[in-house]
């Protein structure tokens, strides 16, 4: 094999490595059910009596990571389920003194369910509460800093304020997180509490280091021709 051909194939490997690696978990906040300080926060376009409302929580990853999937739970609000299929735009912000910067999004995704999942737990400890359903859904791949905080979101249109609105599963006596209201005036967001349910899967970003070595290695073996 020539030496042109083994550089072609040992990039392509490298490529090929990084993006079949099995995805791990890089952040994990889970609220248990029944739970005493159960709570949900809503943030669904046609929330807030049809002005829109929006939740955020706030995570720090130790080390910088590729986001590829994420799952969620919540509720509907008033034991609605929406008639429509339900969409959410889900949106990683940077941080701006301690709250998401709305004008610095790091990305954006939208996904749409057709069939809502039911994961037979009933909102609190309540038997007869509203029914929790969980989402997973592929992001846009996200390259997310470490040992920096960031924001995350899930905004939903669930198609009608009559519908029910979505509400995000949250724990009362979790970490500062964030709200605001009335989207279309272009709110910012103000500081709220809560510990938000989702788990974000991906894999390590690919370190400056091991990429510096592919570079040379490939030099090298130009070199040797």
């Amino acid at each position: 094999m020539k030496i042109t051909q083994f550089i072609t194939s040992f990039a392509t490997g490298c490529i090929f490595l990084t993006g079949s690696a099995s995805a791990t978990i890089l952040f994990s906040q889970r609220v248990p059910n029944p739970e005493l300080e159960d709570s949900a926060s809503g943030s669904d376009v046609d929330g807030f009596f049809g002005g829109g409302s929006q939740s955020a929580d706030n995570l720090t990853l130790a080390s910088p990571a590729i986001a590829h999937t994420v799952t969620w739970w919540g509720i509907f609000g008033e034991e609605g389920v929406p008639v429509n299929p339900v969409s959410f735009d889900l949106i990683f912000y940077a941080d701006a003194s301690g709250l998401p910067d709305k004008n610095s999004v790091l990305s954006s995704t939208n996904v749409t369910f057709t069939t809502l999942t039911d994961t037979g737990e009933n909102f609190g400890e309540n038997p007869w509460g509203d029914n929790v359903y969980v989402f997973q859904a592929n992001l846009t791949p996200t390259s997310l800093p470490g040992g920096e905080q960031i924001w995350f979101s899930v905004l939903a249109d669930s198609g009608s304020a009559d519908d029910g609105d979505f509400r995000w599963r949250s724990d009362d006596n979790g970490d500062p997180a964030a709200f605001r209201v009335r989207l279309a005036e272009a709110t910012t967001f103000i500081a709220a509490s809560g510990d938000f349910s989702f788990v974000l899967e991906g894999v390590p970003e690919p370190s400056t280091t091991a990429l510096l070595g592919l570079g040379g290695l490939a030099l090298i073996l130009r070199r040797r021709k």
